[in-house]
């Protein structure tokens, strides 16, 4: 069982750590996007473990919730985030300047 928290920890201080490569001029967009993903992961994640279709080994609100507060909160929505910003980069490196700048 010491083994499944230790990857809860190392997973948590990935996570925090990949906020400082969020850039300064994306950061509104990025906390728009991972409130987004963290409601649709919640709605669609509580479905998915009502119906039995995923059964998460270790809990960290075992009594409360039968989904990982790790994964459906922190972790993909985070692995979204770095994959959302990554294309609103492309995006932004392929526009003309003025395009840049009207948005």
């Amino acid at each position: 069982m010491k083994v499944e928290w230790t990857i809860l920890v190392i997973v948590w201080i990935t996570a925090f750590s990949l906020f400082f490569f969020i850039p300064r001029k994306t950061f509104r967009l990025a906390q728009v996007a991972i409130l987004f993903k963290q409601f649709l992961t919640w709605v669609i994640g509580l479905v998915v473990v009502e119906l039995g279709w995923i059964e998460y080994p270790v809990r960290e609100f075992a009594s409360v919730n039968r989904s990982s507060f790790t994964f459906e909160y922190l972790a993909y929505p985070i692995i979204f985030l770095m994959h959302a910003i990554r294309r609103i980069k492309a995006y932004f490196s392929n526009c003309s300047t003025t395009a840049h700048t009207a948005l």
